[in-house]
């Protein structure tokens, strides 16, 4: 087995821990049962199968479902409003971000943030893009801005 698919300890250190497992297990919250069976088939077929185990095992299984600092609901918070930064600099038609922010924002909802606290996060993300670059919300693109528009109502 690749090292970097090995099982690693829990947050406690004390027990192994089956990274596959337990990023399944967060990508199911994340991304609800209806939804999921899409997204894993897309991770597969984009990268042969080694996105998807990677992005299940480690970034999921390992990383974002690792709650010794950030609970479930922050760490969907934070992976929303990072992939929002991503799209707000870069423009989500060069990067292909719109549908992974709408995934990102429902996974939030999902791991459970309020619209509230959805809608300041990317408020924050917003003015802070705002300030660095100085833009204005005109400048964001329409498709970003149909997808923060989903929350409005939350």
């Amino acid at each position: 087995m690749r090292p970097f698919l090995r099982p690693s300890r829990t947050d406690r250190g004390e027990v192994p821990v089956n990274n596959y497992s337990r990023g399944l297990a967060l990508l199911t919250k994340v991304y609800s049962p209806k939804h999921l069976p899409n997204i894993l088939h897309s991770m597969s077929i984009s990268s042969t199968g080694d996105l998807f185990n990677f992005a299940v095992s480690r970034i999921y299984g390992d990383l974002l479902s690792d709650l010794s600092i950030l609970n479930e609901r922050e760490t969907g918070l934070v992976c929303f409003v990072t992939c929002l930064a991503l799209a707000l600099g870069a423009g989500p038609e060069e990067l292909d971000l719109a549908n992974q922010l709408k995934g990102h924002m429902y996974g939030a909802r999902n791991l459970g943030a309020s619209g509230a606290e959805v809608r300041g996060a990317a408020d924050l993300a917003y003015r802070v893009w705002e300030n660095v670059t100085g833009g204005s919300f005109q400048d964001v693109s329409s498709s970003v801005k149909s997808v923060l528009e989903k929350a409005k109502d939350w």
